[in-house]
This record gives C-alpha cells, structure tokens and sequence, in this order.
C-alpha cells in the first residue's frame, strides 16, 4: 500500500509540473459532476468532459435531459445538453465543484457565460437540507466591449418523474403568485411501489419555477418542439393541452423557459430558475 500510495504522488507531481510548464491551471475533473444532488431519486449528473459532449443522466445511468441555450445576436449556442444537434456548442471555458455549487464557465469571442448549479444542502439549516430544490443561474457579459442581443433557454424533461419511459406523464402550469412554473409526474401516484438499486422515482411531481419578475415565456411541450423553437427562432410554441396523458417514450414532453435579456453592457445579464421534485 505504501509503495502505490508513493507512485501516484509521484506521477501527480509529474503532471503538475507538466502542467505549471505549460501555464495551464491544475483543474479537478471527476469522473461524473454533480449538478443536482438531494437524495438518491432527484439526482442528476453530466457524465461528460464538457456540458454539450452528453445529455445528463439520473446517477443510475438513465437519462435524466436538462438542456441550456443561448443565442447572441441570433445565433444559437448549445451551453447544456447534446440535442439540439445542429446548434453549435459554445466553448466551455471552465469547471469548478465546490460542496453546494458547481460552476461551468463558457465563451467565445463576443461573450462570456457562467452556469451555476446550487443546492444548498447546509447541514446547519434543516429547512434548506430537507428542501428538494437546484437553483440554476446563468450570467453573461461581453467578452468584446460591444453590445450583444441575449435570449436565454433552459428545459427540464419528463423523464425526471417516472421510472423508465414506457410509463406515461401528465402536467400542468398551476397558477402560483409570483412565478411561471410548470409540473409533470405520473398519473398513476403509487408511492413507494418498488424496491431495488437500478430504479428511479415515479410518484410526485418534478417541477420548473422561473420569478415572474424576470418576465421569462413559459411552455411545456414536447422536447423537440421547445428546443426547434428557441433554435431555430427565439420562440417557444404553445403549451399542450394535457387531455390525456402521453407515454414518455412517444412525447418526451419538457418544461421550458425562455428569457430576452436584452443587451449586454458595462453589468452582466443575468437570471435563474428552480428545479425541484415534489
């Protein structure tokens, strides 16, 4: 034990140096980062070197989606997620994990971006421990001195509330002062319905909540829709009736918001939303 513990410090501080002679920063990548992180049925991870590389997943190993789009001056950047393919990947930067925040750091020539991903799991404070909720804030500046038109996207998928995607999801816009906000689960609420490590949950109610007073534009529908649609032209489409509830397998329906941040100036743009399991 004595013999590997001396060989990798010693090849740890060969790739330090390696990396001090080259100026580059020691930087910690785990094998998978944390993004949402309370209990062992809402917990979501980006198994990949970069945001953009792979959709992220449940700690399982099943796909959990959350996607992350912005566009500047017209043109879209994929900054989370995998899909929409065709939407250029905006370089990413940076990534630091801390106990209750991780940050990912992205940019190009014409801005710089941050995506911070907060679960403020205070053993101190029960209320905030016990609160199943990610707070998710972007903030954007110019990386050239110049003004940038700045539209905002982010969407959570249906697959958050059920156990594989044969089940079927319903959802709804409840009308809660003060924010926009959307929720989907299963219709069938059997609690506690099955045991076993490679599961996920499938009764409540994951859930996307944006403060009214950001004046975001809010939709659920299906994934393919919401993501063509900030893509392609800076605009949701109109929520789905939920008549009837839809297989997750044949509608992938998502929740998204959408932000116009306006232009970029001497102050960062910034906003932020909530995702949370009921």
């Amino acid at each position: 034990m004595r013999k590997i513990t001396v060989l990798l410090l010693f090849f740890a501080g060969v790739c330090s140096a390696a990396l001090a002679q080259k100026n580059e920063p020691l930087m910690f990548r785990p094998p998978s980062v944390p993004l949402v992180t309370h209990d062992p049925y809402f917990s979501i991870w980006s198994p990949a070197d970069r945001l953009t590389d792979m959709e992220t997943v449940h700690w399982t190993g099943a796909r959990n989606p959350l996607h992350s789009m912005l566009r500047v001056d017209g043109k879209t950047y994929r900054l989370m997620g995998a899909s929409p393919s065709y939407a250029e990947p905006m370089k990413q930067t940076g990534l630091m994990v801390l106990p209750t925040t991780t940050t990912y750091e992205f940019g190009n020539g014409s801005v710089k971006v941050s995506m911070i991903f907060t679960s403020p799991l205070l053993a101190g404070d029960i209320e905030a421990l016990s609160r199943p909720v990610t707070y998710v804030t972007w903030k954007v500046e110019a990386a050239d001195g110049k003004s940038h038109d700045i539209e905002l996207y982010f969407d959570c998928g249906s697959e958050l509330a059920v156990n594989t995607n044969e089940q079927s999801v319903s959802w709804e816009q409840p009308a809660i002062n003060g924010l926009r906000a959307g929720k989907i689960g299963n219709p069938e609420q059997k609690y506690l319905n099955r045991s076993g490590d490679n599961i996920r949950i499938d009764w409540g109610y994951a859930w996307l909540a944006v403060p009214g007073s950001q004046n975001p534009a809010f939709s659920v529908a299906t994934r393919k829709a919401l993501l063509d649609g900030f893509a392609r032209e800076g605009k949701l489409p109109e929520t789905l009736a939920s008549a009837e509830p839809v297989r997750v397998r044949d509608g992938s329906v998502s929740m998204a918001a959408m932000w116009n941040l306006g232009k970029t100036g001497q102050a960062p743009l910034s906003a932020w939303a909530m995702v949370a399991y009921d």
